[in-house]
């Protein structure tokens, strides 16, 4: 595999300041440009000399140029121990561990190397197949940046990863599920598109559930803040193109037990601003299972109305794909995932109460007559009053959520 050509060579030398194959390695270089600033000023009463650096230097001249947009580009980089970049200005260089170039021989201060991956290596995590916080948000940087490369081919997208899903998955033991991890697959769930994404007409590329569905930057929205689940993976599997199964998928399903919810949206969508929903109904407590008798409706958990003036609730809807539309009479369903809260820490008492949001995912069916749904985007519900509405009570001293009395967990599949 060409993952491994790279993983074990010595240094790649990287003609990264040209954007075609004729453009070589060398500049004209200009020392002066590439000299940090130095200023003399004044702060209380003592006089100093002070550096003034770019901090978005090494991204111009080397993560953004043409050469490591590329989709194929990105893991190579990443998985070569060493990398020298002949880049416009001065040649830098890149490892595991450091970043440096002709301006800083001694490393560029305040600047981690994206390369630095020690995070993942945790021994009393990787004997029990669990990723490490630090192994995580290392994951979902990597895939953040990897979604903003471009491909030639959209179907290459889980191909030209798996290099990089490789050496977590030796280095955590974690079981890999297109694009995302088992032991943490409730999380990264949630990932959300940054913009609308394109569809690739005909093209299969991932689960509707995985972040590689679609062809744009997503991201994950991750503080410090109380986490509390609302949702389990009952199951959730691949089927993959080949032997490999970090490479290409052909098909994959997840089954989740959760609150599920039915609305409407009563306002005009607009992506990142809040609108009103109005809940229709809810999942009946006589069941866990879906029991329709209309054959007009799809197969959902069967349903009791909350009252006959339905209650509205404030929520910020997010779509996947850019022919996505939440709004007219068409019902969404919302598949609560987690609970999130702030808590408040002021100097004196008495205690804010904590500020919560709910989170999830926006699902429709894949047809009337199907029991699968798909993923069409993410909500948001906001504010204590409208998280209770939909079913879920806070504790207001510590931001923790359970489910209310009145509110019924179902199993959904989602393809």
């Amino acid at each position: 595999m060409m993952c491994d050509i790279y993983a074990n060579s010595c240094c790649n030398i990287s003609a990264t300041a040209s954007s075609e194959p004729s453009g070589g390695l060398f500049r004209n270089h200009q020392k002066g440009l590439i000299q940090p600033g130095l200023v003399a000023m004044n702060i209380g009463p003592f006089r100093n000399k002070y550096y003034i650096l770019d901090s978005s230097y090494w991204d111009r001249q080397v993560s953004d140029t043409v050469l490591n947009q590329r989709g194929w580009v990105f893991q190579e980089r990443l998985l070569a121990p060493r990398v020298l970049h002949f880049a416009s200005h001065q040649i830098l260089f890149e490892c595991f561990s450091d970043q440096k170039c002709e301006a800083f021989v001694q490393g560029i201060p305040w600047h981690n190397s994206l390369k630095s991956l020690e995070a993942i290596f945790i021994p009393t995590l990787q004997k029990q197949n669990i990723m490490s916080d630090a192994a995580f948000d290392s994951w979902i940087d990597l895939v953040k940046l990897y979604t903003r490369c471009d491909l030639t081919k959209p179907d290459d997208k889980l191909a030209a990863f798996s290099g990089l899903a490789h050496l977590f998955q030796d280095a955590t033991g974690d079981d890999y599920l297109s694009g995302m991890w088992r032991s943490r697959l409730l999380e990264f769930l949630c990932w959300e598109a940054e913009r609308p994404m394109r569809r690739v007409p005909g093209v299969y590329i991932a689960p509707s559930w995985s972040w590689a569905c679609g062809n744009g930057p997503i991201k994950w929205n991750r503080s410090q803040r109380v986490h509390t689940r609302l949702s389990s993976v009952l199951d959730a599997r691949t089927q993959n193109a080949s032997s490999d199964r970090t490479g290409r998928v052909v098909g994959g399903s997840i089954r989740l037990q959760g609150l599920l919810l039915r609305a409407t949206c009563e306002d005009t969508v607009i992506r990142g601003r809040p609108c009103k929903l109005a809940l229709k109904s809810m999942p009946a407590r006589t069941s866990n299972r879906a029991t329709f008798t209309d054959e007009t409706e799809p197969p959902l958990p069967a349903l009791v109305y909350l009252s006959n003036d339905p209650p509205y609730v404030i929520s910020i809807l997010n779509e996947d794909f850019e022919d996505t539309n939440f709004g007219g009479d068409e019902d969404i369903y919302c598949l609560v995932l987690h609970a999130q809260s702030f808590l408040g820490f002021p100097r004196d008492p008495p205690l804010p109460p904590p500020y919560t949001f709910l989170e999830g995912l926006i699902l429709k069916p894949v047809s009337p007559s199907s029991e699968s749904f798909v993923r069409t985007g993410t909500f948001q519900i906001h504010g204590i009053e409208n998280v209770e509405k939909s079913g879920v009570r806070i504790n207001m001293k510590d931001g923790s959520a359970c489910l209310s009395e009145t509110s019924q967990l179902t199993e959904i599949t989602i393809v």
